[in-house]
């Protein structure tokens, strides 16, 4: 049932559905070198009049229930896109535009009629919704935004920072000080960005997908991959103690020895199996909430071993 289709605008992306981050996925991560290049893909974009600008695939899992599709690989661009729109509506609002800035806010908030207020398209994961929600996604002057205190994790911390650097970006271009040209701005990159949208309908084929997507770029450690795998398995009731498991083991290991951790824990209990096959082997092995709790077990008692033997 995956299909891939080169060019989804993204005034449909955003339009056809509403977007979740699952709970566990990774925090919001763009940085400042990141966010320097989207602003250039869209400037250029922009001043160049580009037709079709690719910005990348984005992995769905449509679970068929009417609700929100799960965003497991393109969270980051989707996220910044988010933002950048929340902006522009800021500015135009601030400015007294309320017919342009409701033009915008459709791409990024819902509108339900039963509602009082409507909530944001897109959800984000656990670490950054509620700070997303609260402070990001309502209105308010960019300038009373950006002087927000600084936010606790700093994950959340990077959600103000792109709101903040792409505020900087447009007040320096002073043809933006036209309301009219903002907008036609936005809707550039909305009408030319595309993205390929992969859809399947189950976690499996999704983490596959994404898992070979990623062994392209240096965007994700196995571990991270094997992490919201083994998550994505577990049982409601289960994934925050499976969740509390892993960061335990992680800690012990300092993180960075995790992938060769998991990938030696493998090998001891299955026998020998290359780096770039241990993801693959553990979907293989691992199908459901009860071989997730043990393999957790495992890998808990064994970490300790493991430990004394590179730190002895």
């Amino acid at each position: 049932s995956s299909m891939g289709n080169i060019g989804t605008k993204l005034t449909s992306f955003f339009h056809s559905n509403n977007y979740k981050i699952p709970l566990f996925q990774r925090d919001y991560s763009w940085d400042k070198d990141q966010i320097e290049e989207f602003w250039e893909d869209a400037w250029n974009t922009y001043e160049e009049h580009v037709q079709n600008y690719f910005f990348g695939p984005v992995v769905l899992i449509d679970e068929n229930n009417g609700d929100s599709l799960k965003i497991v690989d393109g969270q980051q661009r989707v996220t910044t896109l988010t933002i950048f729109m929340i902006l522009i509506r800021d500015i135009l609002k601030f400015r007294g535009n309320h017919g342009l800035s409701t033009k915008i806010e459709m791409f990024f908030q819902e509108t339900s009629l039963s509602q009082s207020t409507s909530p944001p398209k897109l959800k984000l994961n656990q670490n950054n919704n509620h700070y997303f929600e609260e402070n990001i996604f309502p209105y308010d002057e960019p300038n009373n935004k950006i002087s927000l205190l600084k936010p606790s994790l700093k994950t959340n911390t990077l959600l103000l920072g792109a709101y903040k650097q792409l505020f900087e970006k447009i007040s320096e271009k002073t043809i933006f000080q036209d309301n009219q040209t903002l907008v036609e701005f936005v809707d550039d990159i909305l009408k030319s960005f595309e993205v390929m949208v992969i859809t399947v309908d189950n976690d499996r084929q999704a983490y596959r997908i994404f898992a070979t997507l990623n062994q392209r770029g240096k965007n994700l450690a196995d571990s991270d991959l094997i992490k919201n795998y083994l998550l994505e398995m577990s049982d409601q009731t289960n994934v925050t103690p499976h969740n509390d498991r892993w960061m335990n083991i992680s800690q012990e290991l300092k993180h960075s020895k995790l992938d060769e951790f998991l990938r030696h824990s493998w090998m001891a209990n299955y026998g020998f199996v290359k780096k770039q096959k241990l993801y693959e082997n553990i979907t293989r092995k691992i199908g459901n909430n009860t071989q997730v709790s043990s393999f957790l077990k495992l890998l808990d008692e064994e970490c300790t071993v493991f430990k004394e033997l590179m730190y002895p």
